[in-house]
């Protein structure tokens, strides 16, 4: 669920924001706001569609983490996240950068800070994390902890900008960002 506080409340600046490349789907959700990047995509693909800082920063991204996908095959992982670094790096010192991005492999969230009424940064962490196991199968209610069958235990990653229980939330510390896959932490 998004509050909305940039752009016009359409269907095209409404996230999370959507694009294949490399023939996977990329996703981009954002919380925060970053003025205005200088673009250097030519692509058309790599054109806003709506008006929102959040799709201008994810079509920031795809311009960055494209020449790695165009080599064919998917890209190193440790290949992916140094890009997602250097792009963390960059707009952080623009303006709030919570943001969450999946290459349809792995999901990345990176941390910053809150972001209160008026664009304004508070001190508060931006995102937390809950990791998750459950049993799958009959009786899901027994926890995973002594499961020794593949394949019994899933494993989920929640991310929220507050806790959503009184469960054990972690938050990313600013400029952290986390790397998932399978709902495993991966990085």
């Amino acid at each position: 669920m998004r509050r909305a506080t940039q752009g016009v409340r359409k269907l095209a600046n409404t996230q999370p924001f959507e694009r294949v490349l490399g023939g996977r789907r990329h996703v981009f959700a954002h919380n925060g706001y970053v003025p205005p990047l200088e673009t250097s995509a030519t692509s058309g693909w790599l054109q806003p569609v709506g008006d929102t800082d959040s799709e201008r920063l994810f079509c920031h991204l795809l311009g960055q983490l494209e020449p790695l996908w165009r080599e064919g095959g998917v890209p190193a992982l440790e290949q992916r996240f140094d890009v997602l670094t250097r792009f963390a790096r960059q707009i952080v010192q623009r303006g709030a950068s919570n943001f969450l991005y999946s290459d349809g492999i792995n999901l990345f969230a990176h941390g910053h800070r809150q972001t209160l009424p008026g664009d304004a940064i508070s001190d508060e962490p931006g995102l937390y994390l809950q990791l998750q196991q459950a049993k799958t199968g009959s009786d899901m209610k027994l926890p995973c902890q002594g499961i020794r069958a593949e394949g019994s235990c899933s494993h989920h990653a929640l991310i929220a900008t507050l806790p959503l229980n009184d469960g054990e939330w972690q938050p990313l510390r600013p400029g952290e960002i986390a790397c998932f896959g399978q709902g495993r932490r991966l990085l």
